[in-house]
């Protein structure tokens, strides 16, 4: 029921201001589409990036104030990337790359959220994770990517 309300707190604060980049896809998911948050091959957020992720903060310090509190609750911010060999870049792999957009993220939402350090985990998954297997850029697209993901903590704190 927690996540089901961290769910819906997400699309009513998203409303008709998402335009397609954010994408709630189940109740503890929320998919960041990466082609308007970062310049290609950078890790850096773009002005896009910044006002893409300031639309969710509100929702998310909400939602996750609303989690329950006698459980520990940990955000995975978790970043993708396509099959495209990197170039000319100072990432020697897509996981590396997408572990820098991930990380860019995270320091984001910890800077601009209740969220503490502590509470955040960064993962990288590169090229490894598609959500799209095919060879077009429609599925390339879609597979770069950073998911936020709300997540209970195991009770030995170890992932």
């Amino acid at each position: 029921l927690a996540l089901q309300t961290v769910r819906d707190r997400f699309n009513e604060a998203l409303g008709s201001a998402n335009a397609g980049l954010l994408e709630v896809t189940n109740s503890e998911t929320l998919r960041l589409g990466t082609d308007v948050v970062f310049s290609s091959g950078r890790s850096k957020l773009n002005a896009a990036g910044h006002e893409q992720l300031s639309e969710i903060v509100a929702a998310l310090n909400e939602a996750w104030q609303a989690l329950p509190a006698d459980e520990e609750w940990v955000l995975s911010v978790e970043g993708h990337a396509d099959i495209t060999p990197i170039r000319r870049s100072r990432f020697r792999s897509n996981r590396e790359l997408s572990a820098a957009r991930a990380q860019s993220v995270a320091d984001y939402l910890i800077a601009e959220t209740v969220l503490e350090q502590a509470d955040v985990l960064v993962a990288s998954f590169g090229e490894f994770r598609p959500l799209d297997p095919a060879k077009t850029p429609e599925a390339f697209a879609k597979n770069r990517r950073v998911e936020l993901r709300i997540l209970k903590r195991s009770p030995s704190k170890n992932f």
